[in-house]
C-alpha cells in the first residue's frame, strides 16, 4: 500500500476516475428516458475496470523490473505471503476507489436536481457491492498477470491485447464463447448481469471467475517459486 500513496500517482489515478465519472454523470442525466441515481457510476465502471486491470498490473510486477522484490522477501520470506499481501494490497485499494466513485456519482446526480430516497440507498449499496466484486476480480487478474510476466509493460500489455481485442474477435466469431470468457464475465459480475449475454447467470460468472483466478494464480506462484529474487 505504501506506493498507492504516492502524491504524482494518487492525483493521476484521482483525477482520471474524477473526469471520467463526472462527464458519465452528466452525460447519464441529461437523457429523456429515466435513469437511476447510479448511473453515472454505472457507466464510470466500464473505464475504472480497465484503470484497475492496468494499476494492479503494474504492481504486481514492478518490484521484479525495479529490483525491489529483495527487500520484500527480506521482511516476508514466504512467497506466497508476498502474494498474499498484494492481493490485500489491490483489495483495499479498490475498495476505497469505488467507494470513492459512488460518492461521487451520488454528488453529481444530486448537484443536477435528482434526489436520493431510501429505496435508491438500498439500491447503490447493491450496485457498489457488485462494482467492487467486479472490479476486484480484473484487478487479481492484472496482479497474477504481473507475477507471472515479471514486467509491467508485458502484463499491462497482455491483459489490455486480451480484455479488448481478443476476447471481442473471440465472442463474435466463436458462438458460444462469450458466456466462458474471463473478462465477460468479470464485468457481468461488476454489472450485475449483461443484457446482451442473458444466459449468463452470477453465479455462473462467479464460478467462471473463481476458476480462471485460481488457474492464473497457481501459475502466478509456480513462476514466482521458481524465480530468482536478487
Amino acid at each position: 500500500m505504501i506506493k498507492y500513496r504516492q502524491a504524482r500517482v494518487l492525483l493521476g489515478i484521482l483525477g482520471s476516475l474524477s473526469f471520467f465519472t463526472c462527464a458519465m454523470a452528466f452525460i447519464s442525466f441529461h437523457k429523456k428516458s429515466a435513469v437511476p441515481i447510479t448511473a453515472g457510476y454505472e457507466l464510470a465502471l466500464s473505464f475504472f475496470g480497465i484503470l484497475v486491470l492496468c494499476i494492479c498490473a503494474t504492481y504486481g510486477a514492478q518490484d521484479f523490473s525495479l529490483g525491489t522484490m529483495r527487500n520484500l522477501y527480506l521482511r516476508t520470506p514466504s512467497r506466497a505471503g508476498i502474494i498474499l499481501g498484494k492481493v490485500i494490497a489491490a483489495t483495499i485499494l479498490i475498495f476505497l476507489l469505488n467507494a470513492y466513485l459512488m460518492v461521487l456519482s451520488l454528488s453529481c446526480a444530486l448537484m443536477q436536481a435528482q434526489h436520493l430516497y431510501l429505496n435508491d440507498s438500498l439500491h447503490s449499496g447493491k450496485v457498489l457491492l457488485a462494482g467492487f466484486l467486479g472490479s476486484c476480480a480484473l484487478g487479481f487478474f492484472g496482479t497474477a498477470l504481473g507475477f507471472i510476466t515479471t514486467s509491467p509493460v508485458v502484463a499491462i500489455g497482455v491483459g489490455l491485447l486480451w480484455s479488448l481485442v481478443i476476447e471481442s474477435v473471440m465472442s463474435a466469431s466463436m458462438k458460444g464463447s462469450a458466456p466462458w470468457l474471463p473478462i465477460v464475465n468479470s464485468v457481468n459480475l461488476a454489472q450485475g448481469g449483461l443484457k446482451n449475454v442473458p444466459a449468463v447467470s452470477l453465479t455462473h460468472s462467479t464460478v467462471v471467475v473463481l476458476g480462471y483466478l485460481a488457474f492464473l494464480f497457481t501459475l502466478a506462484f509456480l513462476t514466482f517459486l521458481r524465480a530468482e529474487i536478487t
